[in-house]
């Protein structure tokens, strides 16, 4: 029975980085449909279904992944920035920090709220797995919104809540449904925004901020359909609402796909009693350990090829190496 048990977990982590989220970003050439918002998306779990019968909005967003765009500098520790555009009319920007496998947020623009985090938003140790489910993250930072400058500080739970069969059926757009497997990351920001207001010398609250995406992705890293609602509650200025959907019609990712094919991969021994030995045709640039419940039990920016394990308990874990031509995932038993 042992033995039988051994050899399910090892045939299992050879599929695992098929079912998990190998980056944040979409790929380099997406274009996305705007679409209605689906009514329901409240499914999760290992086995989830979802079926979003949309409708075209008659626009068409693309995602540019920049490192070197100028608006980077305004937002302090970000090293990339994601620009979303519908023609030559921006959409959103998100402002992240890549520290290895870490990406964090640091900064947004988007329906005409700006926010600035002093207090970085960290959405994990990529890839992510489902069920990816960590404690809350402190947030901090400065806003603006419709005139109005201040403060914000809250909190963001981000989780890899979901996996299951994704249906995408648009009306008013020929050719461009959708069914598969995906892996979910849902990301929900509550904030409080303050300001000082004429006349008193300390700030006060002025509003609440939820910000709840959903961001859908193919086995193969395609990001494939993505969700964004912001609330805004306040009694100093009007109350607002921003929803927005758009669902994937091209992607080059299919390009790096045949890349990393290509690259061999594998960890040895597994199961593993001291050292691990990575054996891949790249250039390693860190790793990192988590066990299933999505927890880092250990981070190492690094080029070698061997990393020492005898400290962890046994169990099952999962590495992420990440190198200079895609990050890879295998699980292990630790003995």
């Amino acid at each position: 029975m042992k033995l039988k048990l051994l050899l399910l977990l090892l045939v299992t982590s050879l599929g695992y980085s098929q079912n998990s989220i190998p980056t944040f970003e979409s790929a380099t050439g997406s274009e996305f449909a705007v679409v209605s918002a689906p009514t329901d998306q409240s499914a999760a779990g290992a086995n989830a279904t979802w079926t979003f019968n949309v409708t075209y909005d008659n626009q068409n967003t693309s995602d540019e992944y920049s490192t070197t765009d100028a608006a980077i500098s305004n937002y302090p520790g970000s090293t990339a920035v994601i620009n979303t555009n519908a023609g030559t009319t921006q959409v959103s920007k998100i402002f992240l920090e890549k520290s290895g496998a870490v990406i964090s947020f640091t900064g947004a623009e988007s329906n005409g709220v700006n926010l600035v985090y002093t207090d970085k938003g960290e959405i994990g140790s990529f890839p992510l797995a489902y069920a990816y489910n960590p404690n809350a993250d402190d947030i901090a930072g400065s806003f603006s919104f419709s005139g109005n400058n201040g403060t914000f500080t809250g909190t963001m739970s981000r989780s890899v809540d979901a996996q299951g069969t994704l249906n995408v059926n648009i009306s008013g757009l020929t050719g461009e449904n959708f069914t598969g497997g995906v892996t979910r990351l849902n990301l929900v920001q509550d904030l409080e925004l303050y300001m000082i207001p004429d006349g008193l010398p300390f700030p006060i609250k002025v509003a609440d901020l939820e910000q709840t995406s959903y961001y859908y992705y193919k086995d193969n890293g395609d990001l494939v359909f993505r969700t964004t609602r912001i609330d805004i509650s306040s009694d100093f200025f009007d109350n607002e609402t921003f929803e927005t959907a758009e669902s994937l019609t091209t992607s080059t990712l299919g390009l790096n796909d045949q890349t990393l094919s290509q690259v061999e991969f594998s960890i040895l021994p597994n199961p593993v009693k001291e050292e691990l030995n990575i054996n891949v045709k790249a250039e390693v640039e860190s790793i990192s350990i988590v066990d299933l419940s999505g927890r880092q039990v250990l981070n190492v920016k690094t080029n070698q090829r061997k990393l020492a394990v005898d400290q962890l308990q046994s169990g099952l874990y999962i590495a992420n190496i990440a190198t200079d031509k895609g990050v890879f995932s295998q699980k292990f038993v630790k003995q």
